[in-house]
């Protein structure tokens, strides 16, 4: 039994009904080793819940068999999903070994009405049994690329928890994948057909190195007395909520501050002033030595911005980490926030088809990984369809990530489905967290 906390006095208990099953390819796939890019190197293992209420047409009962059935017929069109990560002998490449084996599938029950359980905070130890993991996985490797966890509640709504291994692909990836599992479930044809071939994003021959690759260089720890200070104290993650009128004021500071600066910034998208502000108060909350390295990187989609854009359905990872060059704390804490927008902005302007296929070369030749050491990755999830999937019962009324993949990581989310005010997910430690929270109350 699992026990969660809920937002009455009673702990909310989750039963699984049964045992964890391996849902195989409804046809035979090809087998083999399937091809991976330098992109596709993400060695994390991506957690989110979708939450469905319930329906007026119908009740949950069902719910376990129609989504088996419909992920065994989806995986005969998205067959690596069903194998299993390996490092190919042949080159020593990570790749998809395309045994069929299936994806693991899970069924569970909870004891109360859905309404009962207070899913808009993040709370690990609620989300996370919402999920199914594998505890004694010594890497992602070795966890199967995708495993849901069904889990029906008494009122007739249920949760489905995802367990996405990165390596199969980006965000939009998994969503396409999604969807294309709950049109199938729908009875329907896939609107988008995945496209398998990866080596699109292959490595060039011969390589060809032409930008400067400076999100690899590491940076010198010159704030062993307060960012470190993580090691002290616990990591907690929250929600820090950015409404609409925040948005606006954040906006109006961009655009005064950059036009007294001669004209630095004279527009500003919501994404890049929420970043902006949320880096600055980052670095402040962590009280960084002032002359402490520090930079901000930025998820890009690379898939319209590659020469000729992905196909569409391209199935794999088609981001590209774009930094915003080294910064020095002083210089985030001290100057006005539109310089960082302006620092944003050309991080945007800046991706596109020669850095993202210099990249590709670059890890190539050097097997560089990123540092993370005083980094922060931003990503926007709000920017893509994430309540898109529905099995037949309609689409989710919440979708949520379980956890952070990672302490440097801040994902932006929608706090409503109109995306009028936004939900930064942050971890920090709880000192600075505090410090975070009141800079975010302040605005």
């Amino acid at each position: 039994m699992l026990a969660l906390a809920s937002n009455g006095n009673k702990p909310l208990t989750v039963k699984l009904t049964g045992v964890p099953i391996l849902v195989p390819p409804a046809q035979k796939t090809p087998t083999g080793m399937y091809f991976l890019s330098n992109l596709d190197y993400c060695d994390m293992i991506i957690y989110t819940f979708y939450t469905y209420t319930k329906s007026t047409e119908k009740g949950n009962e069902m719910a376990g068999e129609v989504m088996k059935d419909a992920l065994s017929k989806v995986l005969v069109h998205y067959y690596p999903v069903a194998g299993r990560l390996t490092v190919d002998g042949s080159d020593g490449r990570f790749a998809v070994d395309c045994t069929g084996d299936g994806a693991v599938f899970v069924e569970a029950e909870a004891d109360c009405d859905l309404g009962s359980v207070d899913l808009s905070k993040p709370d690990h130890v609620t989300r996370s049994k919402l999920v199914y993991k594998v505890h004694d996985a010594k890497s992602s490797i070795d966890i199967p690329p995708l495993m849901a966890q069904l889990t029906r509640f008494k009122c007739g709504g249920f949760v489905v928890g995802v367990s996405w291994n990165h390596f199969l692909g980006d965000g939009i990836a998994a969503i396409e994948f999604l969807n294309s599992w709950g049109e199938t479930a729908r009875g329907l044809p896939l609107s988008v057909p995945p496209f398998l071939d990866r080596t699109l994003l292959k490595s060039r021959v011969p390589l060809k190195i032409d930008c400067r690759h400076s999100e690899y260089d590491d940076l010198e720890d010159k704030s062993s007395s307060s960012l470190n200070e993580s090691d002290k104290e616990p990591v907690v993650f929250e929600y820090a909520h950015f409404t609409g009128e925040k948005i606006r004021k954040i906006k109006e500071r961009v655009l005064h501050h950059g036009a007294r600066g001669g004209g630095l910034v004279t527009r500003c998208s919501t994404f890049e002033a929420v970043v902006a502000f949320v880096w600055r108060a980052r670095v402040r909350a962590l009280k960084m030595a002032p002359d402490q390295e520090t930079r901000l990187m930025l998820v890009i989609s690379a898939r319209d911005r590659l020469e000729p854009p992905l196909p569409r359905g391209y199935f794999g990872n088609a981001i590209k980490m774009m930094t915003t060059g080294t910064w020095l704390a002083r210089d985030i804490m001290d100057k006005p926030v539109s310089h960082a927008v302006k620092k944003i902005q050309d991080g945007i302007t800046n991706c596109n088809d020669r850095i993202i296929r210099s990249t590709i070369d670059y890890i190539e030749a050097t097997g560089a990984t990123r540092p993370l050491g005083f980094t922060m990755i931003a990503t926007a999830w709000y920017r893509m369809p994430m309540d898109s999937t529905d099995f037949g019962w309609g689409r989710p009324s919440r979708v949520e990530p379980v956890e952070s993949p990672q302490y440097e990581s801040i994902t932006f989310l929608a706090h409503d489905r109109e995306v009028k005010s936004l939900n930064a997910f942050i971890g920090l430690p709880v000192s600075a967290m505090k410090t975070f929270q009141e800079l975010v109350g302040q605005i």
